[in-house]
């Protein structure tokens, strides 16, 4: 197995600061500042984890404004998502997200 790279220690790192809300008493989102690319990598590792299981974990990634691209097709989608998503597609911190991607067994899971 190879060595774990720094870069993916510090992924690793900020999804664990993600899991107890860390940023969520700050004034700016800290993920405004971070390339689109790296916002967009953390919400998919963050959707493939099967330890995160709270909107909230995602709530400062989708309103960093910093998203382009969304796929919603994690293995642990939860019922509020379908109430809050809507909601925060209509903020400003989406208004980036050219592409919007449902899995389709989303509704599915879902009943």
């Amino acid at each position: 197995m190879p060595p774990i790279s720094l870069y993916e220690t510090c992924l690793d790192r900020i999804i664990e600061l993600l899991k107890v809300e860390h940023w969520s008493e700050e004034k700016e989102n800290p993920f405004s500042r971070l390339p689109p690319r790296i916002v967009e990598l953390l919400v998919e590792v963050c959707g493939t984890s099967q330890n995160i299981r709270k909107f909230s974990y995602f709530r400062m990634l989708l309103s960093s404004g910093k998203l382009r691209k969304l796929k919603l097709c994690f293995p642990m989608f939860f019922t509020d998502i379908c109430i809050v998503l809507p909601q925060m597609l209509t903020e400003k911190g989406c208004i980036n997200i050219k592409v919007l991607e449902l899995d389709r067994n989303f509704e599915n899971d879902q009943s």
